[in-house]
């Protein structure tokens, strides 16, 4: 889907959702493009359990694959302004993803907040932080408020 968005642009990818569709990506559901990825997430659909049933607002979230296929903890994250309905803002990398990484759209994915928490239940006490909140794990294992680094892009 992201390699479609690219080529074809976001419009084009949005046609192929159904009205009903909530913008917020669930690693079980069809890929509305035909093309599904090889990613072995390091856990499963069904392995997820509900830990934030009582949060309100936008579920999105942007995850690299060191957190979600190679089951690393968050090591940095960060809340921007969200870029569509149904997006929290936040964004999430293990912190050792170098830019050339980065800049490999298929290295990162949109997620449920509520998946990521079971990746790393350590974030949920930072999930209220206003956009413009980063933090980064310390040598101890926890975390701390750091500036939002920018990027020139």
């Amino acid at each position: 889907e992201i390699e479609f968005k690219i080529r074809h642009g976001l419009d084009a990818l949005a046609e192929r959702f159904p009205d009903t569709f909530d913008m917020v990506v669930n690693i079980a559901r069809e890929n509305v493009c035909g093309f599904h990825p090889n990613k072995n997430f390091a856990i499963s659909a069904e392995e997820t359990r509900p830990l934030l049933e009582n949060r309100n607002g936008p579920q999105g979230c942007i995850a690299t694959d060191r957190i979600m296929v190679d089951g690393r903890k968050v090591g940095y994250m960060y809340r921007e302004t969200p870029d569509f309905p149904g997006d929290s803002g936040w964004r999430f990398t293990a912190g050792d993803e170098e830019q050339a990484y980065m800049d490999i759209p298929e290295n990162s994915g949109l997620y449920e907040l509520n998946t990521l928490c079971n990746y790393d239940p350590d974030i949920i006490a930072w999930l209220d932080a206003p956009v413009g909140a980063a933090f980064i794990r310390d040598e101890s294992g926890n975390f701390v408020e750091t500036p939002l680094a920018m990027s020139d892009d």
